[in-house]
């Protein structure tokens, strides 16, 4: 195969330009050639042809234009040639080949020339920059992706410039190489290089970068003119003595301190400190602003000073056993490496650093290892001591100094249940070891409470855990400078002699007079046997026991005041009122025993308290106007804090009996005994007189308190009017000036009986004068109280509330909160005119209805009256229709009951709205 002519279809071209290349080929052979081919660089597709014996043919190929070198513009319209080699096989697949044909053409590319320039003309590292350049395609094809950089940053992309065009570009911004940071190299050495490196690229330089149309780069240098400076500073250190050194040691370092750049150091710091194992963590930091006051230095600035620089002691707490043997193995090795650290800024803030350099010193360190723990089974436990009083183990110690200087005052202490007991080591040179014998003797632990002993610490005491981990081994040893190492501190076990614990509590500390409190022993671990003791009131009373269960003690409150003993039932009352209220004073005493060790004394005191029935009493008589009164008795209400089980009361004509009734009166409750009086007495009036006496449920006795009453023929005895004044808001410090009035219609004439009570409230109230309507009372805390002054004319008797709030200083003055409720509109069907509300009788002539009642559980309102007979039906039920049927008990009642009048309260049979007493009335209308 004969090549006759290659041509490439571009001419001129860029060089690697993508064309045609056809290459034409004669078969002057005696047979056909078979998968004729060529091979070139500039060939970009694979195609094979065949060419009979004597044939012409042609080889097309897409390929790349002829290049010399890649980004070489000094080819611009110079000749380039370019070759091929040609092959083929015969049809027994025989090879031939290695023909070679060539093709040339005239190249153009891109020639850009340019000048530059940057402002400002000196520079800091990553300081903005500004660069003006001018530019001129010389060549004879497009400049394609041109591109400006400053110190090998792009500064700018530019648009394409076709040949000859020339054109300035102006203001392309971009910034100073920056500086790198220290922690990107390995040694200060390093960085310090990177920074002398940055010098070398000043002037800086800007690079001009293109392509043609094929994608061949070119690119040209141009120096800008601008300088780059930058600070750079070096320290240098070494000791100004030699010698042995020891921790704490105060050591004079000679520091040197150099900017070597070429502008100035600002916010400059140099800082000494030490480290160890070859390069950790600088330990202790001293500023030398005071020996070098160089905060700024000029560029070329020298500074020398002489440093007194103290050696660290240990930085591991002791604690940390294995981190403190570590760090002193690694200082007596390898020593610890002064070390001085520069860091710095420049005017533009770009920061420097930190740079330095450091020297070894040799230090001389004692290291004590000791075993404070001993080898059992082959295992290291830790040291068992027996804390039973008299016990003494032996605690063999071995010891070794694995340090580089002398150990003084080693010493392994043990401490164990707050005892110290101290075991002395000799002086020890390196490499020295040896044993020492610890002959430990338990501490004293006495079972009974000592002298000064507080009760809490006794029992603290008493329950120690059998083990103790806070009982250890400590070694400590000193240095020739009197550096103290340690303490090295390892738990030891110790047995503690089990102890039992009593601690007796009171749970029960009120009850009925002559009652008794009770206490109860909390044991620790287990139960044994106590002797306790409460005294109260000089009375002393004693129990043993082993068991957890509450211990009563009977008679340990105080007994009742006997009435004999005061003058009247009204101090007789206020004894028994004040007897509640004071608190009594109880102090107990307990021992106790277990195996054959004795325990205590624990003591203490705790204040019990006293509740009993109190009770009051006044006539009441039922008669209506114009009418002999037939049922007459006593109201009785318990003032007290306990129930009365059984109040007995007599009623007498003279010394003739007649009646005798018993009574329940529970806490705080009124309860009435009452008879039928004879109505065969001579003359207007008939009187009697009433003996009250009660027990509680402890069967305490109390009384007699006395009383007398009167029935009369004609006109009905009107109760007195009482009023306990308005409610007070009152300071704690002052207590309140209560304002009651009474007044009666002098029936039956044996005068008012007045008496002021608590109702409730958190404290105690005291009266100046419980039996004045006008008297002073105090109270013992803050909080609401309702106070009732009572009134009695002998036969009947009423009574009125107050409201006092307590408080410990006065509120601020503030504004009513009112509200009118939301807007409402209503409108009635048909007019839409309300119309007025009215009333409507549905019912009439109850029987003597006395009063209202609102029943919360079904909604309803209830009537109660008073029946002259057929006792026990005692309330009225009034249904829609107007029927009504008498009942007892208001338990589970839910019909609706409507509106019912109330008692007579004019005297004549009208209630306040002027209706008859007993209508009972539906609303109709508007509501309200």
């Amino acid at each position: 195969m004969r090549p006759t002519s290659a041509t490439f279809s571009l001419d001129p071209f860029v060089p690697n330009q993508e064309g045609t290349l056809t290459i034409e080929l004669v078969n002057e052979g005696s047979v056909d050639a078979h998968g004729v081919y060529a091979h070139a660089r500039a060939i970009r597709e694979w195609k094979t042809i065949d060419i009979p014996v004597g044939q012409t043919a042609e080889l097309s190929y897409v390929a790349g234009a002829p290049i010399q070198q890649v980004g070489d513009f000094t080819v611009d319209l110079q000749t380039l040639t370019d070759e091929a080699s040609i092959y083929w096989n015969d049809e027994f697949n025989n090879g031939y080949g290695d023909t070679l044909v060539q093709w040339s053409g005239t190249a153009t590319v891109p020639v850009l020339e340019y000048t530059a320039t940057a402002q400002p003309a000196t520079v800091l590292p990553s300081q903005p920059i500004t660069v003006d350049a001018f530019i001129t395609n010389v060549g004879h094809a497009d400049a394609l992706n041109v591109s400006l950089d400053v110190a090998f940053r792009t500064l700018a992309s530019l648009g394409p410039f076709a040949p000859g065009e020339a054109r300035p570009e102006s203001g392309l911004a971009g910034f100073a190489p920056g500086v790198t940071k220290a922690s990107d190299f390995p040694t200060s050495d390093y960085y310090l290089d990177s920074l002398r490196f940055l010098l070398l690229l000043s002037p800086l330089q800007s690079g001009l970068n293109w392509e043609d149309l094929a994608g061949s780069r070119y690119s040209r240098y141009a120096s800008t003119g601008s300088q780059l400076v930058l600070p750079i500073v070096s320290v240098s250190q070494g000791p100004s003595a030699a010698g042995p050194l020891y921790l704490r040691d105060v050591l004079p370092l000679d520091v040197h301190v150099l900017n070597e750049g070429t502008a100035d150091a600002v916010a400059t710091t140099v800082e000494t400190g030490f480290d160890f194992n070859q390069g950790q963590t600088m330990l202790p930091v001293f500023n030398l602003a005071e020996a070098l006051p160089v905060s700024t230095m000029p560029a070329g600035m020298d500074r020398a000073a002489t440093i007194p620089f103290a050696v660290p002691f240990v930085p591991v707490l002791p604690s940390d056993a294995s981190g403190y043997y570590h760090w002193l193995h690694e200082v007596a090795q390898y020593g610890l490496r002064a070390g001085v650290i520069a860091r710095w800024s420049d005017a533009a803030g770009n920061a420097y650093g930190p740079t330095g350099q450091t020297t070894a010193l040799s230090v001389a360190v004692p290291i004590v290892t000791a075993g404070l723990r001993h080898l059992q089974s082959y295992i290291e436990v830790p040291w068992q001591l027996d804390l039973t009083p008299g016990a003494q183990v032996d605690v063999v110690v071995p010891w070794r100094n694995e340090g580089t200087a002398i150990a003084r005052n080693t010493r392994v202490t043990a401490l164990v249940h707050g005892v110290t007991q101290t075991l002395p080591l000799p002086d020890a040179l390196p490499g020295d070891n040896g044993t020492a014998t610890l002959q430990w003797a338990a501490p004293p632990n006495p079972t009974g409470r000592q002298p000064g002993e507080s009760v809490d610490a006794y029992l603290t005491r008493l329950r120690t855990p059998r083990q103790n981990q806070d009982s250890r081994l400590e070694l400590t040893w000193s240095d020739d400078r009197g550096n103290a190492f340690g303490p090295i501190s390892e738990t030891v076990i110790s047995n503690v002699p089990q102890l039992y614990a009593a601690d007796a509590k009171p749970v029960l500390v009120s009850g009925l007079p002559n009652g008794p409190v009770q206490m109860q022993i909390d044991w620790y671990p287990f139960a044994a046997t106590a002797s306790l003791s409460v005294t109260s009131a000089d009375r002393t009373i004693g129990l043993v026991s082993s068991s957890s269960l509450p211990l009563s003690f009977p008679g340990a409150l105080p007994a009742t005041p006997l009435r004999a003993s005061l003058t009247s039932d009204s101090a007789y009352q206020q004894a028994l009122a004040a007897l509640e209220a004071a608190s009594v004073p109880i102090s107990w005493q307990m021992t106790w025993t277990a195996g054959s060790n004795n325990y205590g004394p624990t003591d203490g005191t705790f204040n019990a308290t006293v509740s009993l029935p109190n009770l009051t009493a006044r006539p009441m008589v039922a008669a209506s106007d114009g009418q002999t009164a037939q049922r007459v008795g006593i109201a009785m209400t318990n003032i007290g804090h306990a129930d009365a089980t059984s109040a007995h009361v007599e009623f007498l004509s003279g010394n003739a009996l007649l009646r005798a009734l018993d009574v329940p009166v529970p806490a705080g409750a009124v309860a009435e005994a009452a008879f039928y009086a004879p109505m065969n007495f001579i003359g207007d009036r008939f009187d009697y007189h009433y003996v009250l006496t009660w027990n509680d449920a402890a069967g305490n006795a109390y009384g007699p308190i006395r009383g007398s009453g009167a029935i009369y023929r004609g006109a009905k005895n009107q109760p007195p009017t009482v009023a306990a004044g308005p409610s007070q808001t009152v300071l704690l410090s002052k207590g309140a000036n209560l304002a009651g009035v009474a007044a009666d219609d002098g029936r039956p004439g044996t005068g008012l009986t007045q008496r002021w009570t608590q109702v409730s409230g958190p404290g105690w109230t005291t009266f100046a004068d419980v039996s004045s309507a006008a008297t002073q009372a105090s109270f013992s805390q803050t909080g609401t109280y309702v106070l009732q002054l009572w009134v009695s004319d002998g036969e009947l008797a009423s009574a009125d509330k107050t409201t006092i709030d307590v408080v410990e200083k006065m509120p601020a003055n503030q504004a009513p909160i009112v509200s009118a409720g939301p807007p409402q509109t209503f409108t009635p069907p048909g007019s839409g005119v309300a119309p007025p509300f009215q009333m409507s009788a549905i019912a009439t002539s109850l029987p003597n209805p006395t009063g209202l009642d609102d029943h919360g559980v079904s909604g309803s309102v209830l009537a109660s009256v008073n029946y002259a007979s057929g006792y026990p039906y005692n309330f009225v039920l009034v249904h829609e229709d107007g029927s009504w049927e008498q009942f007892s008990d208001v338990k589970g009642l839910s019909d609706e009951v409507y509106f019912v009048t109330g008692r007579d309260e004019d005297g004549a049979g009208h209630t306040l709205g002027g209706f008859n007493a007993g209508e009972v009335f539906a609303g109709t209308g508007v509501s309200g």
